[in-house]
């Protein structure tokens, strides 16, 4: 026996008991008799007293009430559905291949033997079948076992070879720490690398003799690529120190001077500006001074920022002239300290200026500048981001007024780079004027691998470079599967490369060929670019810096995600990717490679969810892959978490795409410590020393369920957004934002998939796998290169419906100018004859098509999401609440001629839906939902067959929130009965208008469990052996200090009396916990009746419970913060800095208690004695419900 969930049509309620016994299903469903279609739909009269007493409170008012269909013989109906059905079989017992997996943090050499083997028992125990290791550092004391040191070496061994021997598989992140690929294997010359320059400004007419300044170099290395000269714009004479302008702020005593001073090792200061008090730095200018752009240098890597530049005539006017965002991309050669950046600004003359700045980071106390300049000279917008200096979500395009003399005439750029020996000496006979010589080089950026614990940090991977990529295999992952022997590609089967968080890099030394190859011309001519000027013109230098993005994206994409995969199944692995983050590539093509495409997502921020995951799944389905996982549910929850709690989020994922979660996280426990070892304050602490570790069975089981059967035949979607041609950094957000509309699903492709994948077949957008769609939608813009428009030619031709804007030019400056007479001339003719053509909405091409949304819900503020796949014939949609709200509503599908089926991820039972409107080729059915509740609604091939069309409502009132519904019907041995819980009149119609008429005169009233209630505890944990509650209360309300502090599993046990008259033939009893926080295990007289981990927290107690005196036991599990904030009364028992532990305790290595009685240590401080403490244990009211069972005759 087990637990029941509501889940029930506008006509009834569906409840459902949890493993072990038979489910209530939703009203109106389908009941099969004898293998012959029996629709039904009921109402309830009410007795006349009833309707008095009603009219009595509310007049006229009526509110409907829905009943149920109950299927009490469990598979009734079935019969078609064998247990030779593979399908069905594996929902009940999901295989150990479609299991979530876990992330395992080793905490820099804390590692054991015992506690490898406890770790990885805990997890089978609960239903895990796979972890992936990592190795990191996140400020925990070192411990003893050095990483890549030979005690280490035997025990990652040992855990895969306990891993093994449970039947897990493992996998491993690709180096230390868990961001990106790097290790102290790597020398500068495989690092990140990033161009740098220097200049001067020489006056020709002879010859020029000097020695160019080395650009800024990091760890020694540095390498040239170009020497370029070019004559110096007028603009770029002018120094704003000359006009020596009066600065201030918006705090008094503003010390500016040394914003100015050319030393970057000076400062100025601001207070970080909040919500509603920004802060300002301001420049008054004697005359009128032309400023075009704004350069500023950051004095500390921390110091992120965002605001506005504005102008004055008069000093109190201001209007805004330009925005800027500091990123944290960092100076070469200067550790620590942000690079400069750079800001077109459009073209103002005034006497003041004001830099305000609006938001900055909150974990900062100050802002500091090192210098900031503003100037006349011309200034590509955005240069850092178009340059891929850094990683920018949304690219602004130049300013479209520019003067013509401030632009570089690529004509009179020239090559100096034989003119510059070894040492940087130049010799070069120059023409006359006033020229800029430009040294341009690259440098390693030296970004290492983080958090690594000791011993593991080092140099971050040239991502450019398969030369690279292949070193840092070779050093780790080759040396791994070396000591590893068989069991490498056979428990350890996936390598992972996690989210990218190393941020850009823009050089590797094959650049320059490979950037000529792919576009045809030589990128020595625009260098200038780089540090933000412009060459040719604002378009021209646009175009430029496209293709550099594309071709840094496609070489990431290329020779790091790409070889790592082809190195990885060469090797007997799998490569898991997380190809988003900070870096330069296109996070659709850098998935391409991946066996397993991995998102992620945190609780409780269910917003931040969709982007990311929508854009995996994309990745998944556009490149044929099975698999869409997630880093789950990861948080910074302090200790929280917890099943019901984690549910919608999980949901969420769900039904946006994924169908595999590595849970986040589960961190290795050596220590025998209570709640123990923490990844600082990061993850879902799904480890085996939480409160309600042991108790997580069935919640594992869920997600079991749902990853297999999202994991079959394909996804449907009507709707394949093109992302566009660019590196399109901001996939994800831009995904979201499309104009969508309801009840349609979509993803997203890249030009990669359109050019090498997409075909049309029968009217449908198709892909080599079988994914197809009905409409392509192009992105906003005005670019296409002509090889996309001719592709997207011969899609329209073959019949694909394909809208969005017509494109004017080519995004690149290839084939320049010719390319855009290409764009112009066959987009004309496209857009012309209405092959390819711009709407107002998708709804408008829908309805032209008469595709009517595959998913469309009556109550229009119902929060129900879902996804829609087919296999086999079947059709099968998740859906979830996404409210903590019971949700009563209609649910239309585009399905026909199916018999819709619920099928229970949370017991694996399948249940047939009673009744179903076929409506114009779809199918309706009423549902209910738990608060955050879901369901698989499954449509299975049946023949036509007559049901029942509509459902009747009829006057009453009725608690739509309640846990039991006034009645439900159901079918046990081919006969169709009755399960009331409230006595009345009721009425069944069967097929062709037939009715029958059913009386319950009486069902028995409910048992309230009130008094008191004993209570034990486990010892040494602060609470009492035993405590009497008289009434049931939060234990966090309780006098005692003991059982107020209380974290981990109390037992309520009560004897209570059943009287003869809710028993017996023809009834079931069931029990009701009310409020419960957080889980609950039930016996009734020494029977278990499993674990309830959500609401509603009802079981059947029918087969347990017996006339007379019975004897209950509940075990209660609430979580670790209330102990904590206990312990946080008594005195520190550990050194620690804020949150973090800077040494272990003498008393913590040595295996002694806490010398100031604390009970509860953890390498993470999470909460301070005054926070509040949570709710804990059953708070009722528990009640003991029955229900009355009665034959329905047939109907008259």
């Amino acid at each position: 026996m087990g637990r029941r969930n509501r889940r029930a049509t506008e006509s009834g309620v569906l409840r459902r008991a949890a493993r072990t016994e038979s489910l209530i299903p939703p009203v109106g469903a389908i009941v099969l008799v004898s293998g012959a279609n029996l629709k039904v739909f009921f109402r309830r009269v009410l007795h006349a007293r009833e309707m008095r007493f009603f009219g009595a409170m509310i007049g006229k008012f009526m509110i409907y009430r829905l009943l149920g269909v109950l299927c009490f013989g469990g598979f009734v109906g079935l019969s078609s559905i064998s247990a030779q059905d593979k399908l069905v079989t594996e929902f009940a017992t999901p295989p150990d291949a479609s299991r979530p997996h876990t992330w395992w943090h080793w905490m820099n050499g804390n590692i054991s033997k015992e506690a490898i083997t406890a770790d990885l028992e805990a997890m089978k125990r609960v239903g895990i079948r796979g972890v992936t290791l990592f190795n990191v550092d996140q400020r925990c004391p070192a411990g003893p076992v050095t990483f890549l040191s030979e005690p280490w070496w035997d025990m990652t061994l040992f855990a895969v070879q306990e891993a093994n021997r449970l039947g897990l598989t493992m996998g491993t992140a690709n180096c230390p720490g868990w961001s990106s690929s790097g290790g102290p294997w790597i020398t500068p010359e495989h690092g990140m690398k990033i161009v740098v320059t220097s200049e001067v400004v020489a006056r020709g007419g002879g010859l020029i003799s000097l020695t160019l300044p080395q650009p800024p170099t990091t760890l020694n290395f540095y390498r040239d690529i170009a020497v370029v000269a070019f004559p110096t714009p007028s603009a770029e004479t002018v120094k704003m120190s000359d006009a020596a302008p009066k600065i201030s702020a918006s705090i008094p005593d503003f010390k500016g001077e040394a914003l100015s001073d050319g030393d970057y090792k000076t400062r100025s200061t601001l207070p970080i500006p909040a919500k509603d008090k920004p802060q300002y730095i301001q420049w008054e200018f004697e005359q009128p001074y032309l400023v075009r752009s704004l350069t500023l240098l950051p004095a500390n890597e921390t110091d992120e920022c965002s605001g506005e530049i504005q102008s004055s005539e008069d000093g109190v006017r201001f209007t805004t002239v330009g925005t800027f965002s500091i990123g944290r991309y960092l100076q070469p050669g200067v550790p620590g300290m942000l690079a400069w950046h750079r800001y077109a600004v459009k073209e103002s003359t005034a006497r003041f200026f004001r830099l305000v700045f609006i938001k900055s980071g909150p974990q900062w106390p100050t802002l500091s500048l090192a210098e900031v300049n503003l100037s006349p000279r011309l200034m590509v917008n955005d240069p850092a981001g178009k340059a891929f200096f850094e990683r920018v979500d949304q690219l602004q395009p130049m300013w479209t007024e520019i003067p013509a003399d401030q632009v570089i005439d690529p004509q009179q750029i020239i090559d100096l780079t034989d003119r510059m020996n070894a040492q940087g000496k130049l010799n070069w006979e120059s023409p006359s004027g006033d020229w800029t010589i430009l040294r341009v080089g690259y440098t390693t950026i030296a970004r290492n691998n983080h958090p690594a614990p000791a011993g593991g940090s080092g140099l971050e991977i040239d991502k450019l470079s398969r030369e690279a990529a292949k070193v840092h295999w070779t050093a780790f992952m080759e040396k791994m599967a070396q000591r590893l022997g068989p069991l490498w590609g056979q428990t350890v089967n996936e390598v992972l490369i996690d989210s990218y968080e190393m941020g850009s890099q823009n050089w590797t030394p094959k650049l320059r060929p490979e950037f000529s190859k792919r576009r045809g011309y030589d990128l020595v001519t625009w260098l200038p670019t780089l540090t933000g000027r412009v060459v040719a013109g604002a378009d021209q230098t646009d175009r430029f810096l496209w293709d550099f993005r594309r071709t840094v994206a496609d070489l990431m994409a290329e020779n790091y995600y790409d070889y790592f995969g082809e190195m990885a199944r060469k090797s007997g692995v799998k490569l898991a990717s997380e190809p988003y983050g900070n870096g330069p590539f296109e996070d659709l093509r850098a998935g391409r490679s991946a066996d397993i495409i991995m998102g992620e997502f945190w609780a409780p921020d269910m917003s931040a969810i969709k982007p990311n995951l929508r854009m995996i799944a994309s990745v998944a389905h556009t490149y044929g892959k099975k698999i869409a996982g997630a880093e789950a549910l990861t948080s910074r929850s302090k200790w929280t978490d917890h099943p019901r709690y984690l549910k919608p989020c999980a949901d969420l994922g769900f039904t946006n795409g994924i169908n595999y979660f590595e849970l986040h996280r589960f961190v290795h426990q050596p220590l025998n410590r209570l709640p123990g070892l923490s990844l600082g304050p990061f993850g879902s602490h799904l480890e085996r020393t939480n409160t309600w570790w042991e108790q997580s069975g069935g919640w594992i089981d869920y997600l079991a369920r749902c990853q297999h059967m999202l994991r079959q035949g394909l996804f449907v979607a009507d709707i394949l957004y093109f992302a566009g041609e660019g590196t399109s950094p901001n996939v994800a957000k831009y995904m979201w934002n499309l104009p969508l509309p309801d009840g349609y699903n979509f993803d997203c492709v890249n030009a990669d998939v359109v050019l090498n994948r997409l075909k049309v077949k029968d009217g449908r957008l198709v892909l080599p796998d079988g994914m197809s769609y009905r409409v392509m939608v192009l992105p906003p813009g005005k670019t296409m290169t002509p090889a996309l428009l001719r592709k997207l030619e011969e899609l329209a031709a073959a019949g694909a419906i394909i809208v969005g804007p017509k494109p004017e030019q080519s995004p690149s400056l290839a084939g320049y100018p010719g390319s855009d007479e290409v764009v112009n001339q066959l987009a004309g003719v496209l857009w012309s004859a209405g092959k390819i053509r711009e709407v107002k909405s998708l709804q408008e091409v829908f309805s032209s098509l008469q595709l009517p949304p595959d998913f469309e819900v009556k109550e229009k503020g119902a929060k129900l999401t879902w996804t829609h796949r087919a296999v086999g014939g079947r059709d099968i949609y998740f859906l979830a609440n996404g409210k903590d709200e019971t949700l009563q509503t209609e649910v239309t599908f585009r399905v026909f001629g199916k018999v819709p089926e619920l099928w229970d991820a949370e017991t694996g039972k399948i249940i047939p839906v009673a009744a179903y409107e076929e409506i114009a080729g779809r199918i309706r059915v009423p549902l209910r939902f738990d608060p955050f509740g879901s369901l698989f609604v499954v449509f299975r091939p049946a023949p036509a067959t007559e049901h029942s069309t509509a459902l009747h409502r009829v006057e009453g009132v009725s608690n739509p929130a309640s846990s039991f519904p006034d009645a439900q019907l159901g079918v046990t041995g081919g006969k169709v009965q009755l399960e009331a819980w409230t006595p009345g009149h009721y009425e069944v119609r069967f097929t062709g208008g037939k009715i029958s008429k059913t009386d319950v005169a009486m069902v028995p009233s409910p048992l309230d469990l009130a008094g008191s209630w004993e209570l034990t505890f486990p010892p040494k944990l602060g609470a009492p052996e035993k405590a009497t509650f008289e009434k049931l209360v939060s234990w966090s309300d309780h006098s005692d200090s003991g059982v107020k502090y209380f974290s981990g599993t109390a037992t309520y046990h009560k004897t209570f009396d059943v009287p003869p008259a809710m028993l017996g033939s023809g009834k079931k009893v069931y029990l009701d916990l009310g409020r419960v926080e957080v889980l609950a295990g039930v016996k009734v007289n020494g029977k278990d009746l499993g674990v309830l981990w959500k609401r509603p927290y009802v079981v059947e107690i029918t087969g347990a419970v017996k006339s007379g005196k019975n004897e209950l036991e509940i075990a209660a599990t609430n979580l670790w913060p209330n102990r904590m904030i206990g312990d946080e009364q008594l005195p520190e028992d550990s050194p620690r800095e804020k949150e973090w532990l800077k040494q272990w305790p003498a008393w913590v290595t040595e295996g002694k208690p806490s010398p100031t009685g604390r009970f509860t240590f953890t390498s993470w401080r999470f909460y301070k004695k005054e926070d509040a403490l949570l709710p804990s244990g059953v708070l009722g009211p528990v009640t003991v419900r029955s229900s009355v069972m009665v034959p329905v005759p047939a109907g008259q």
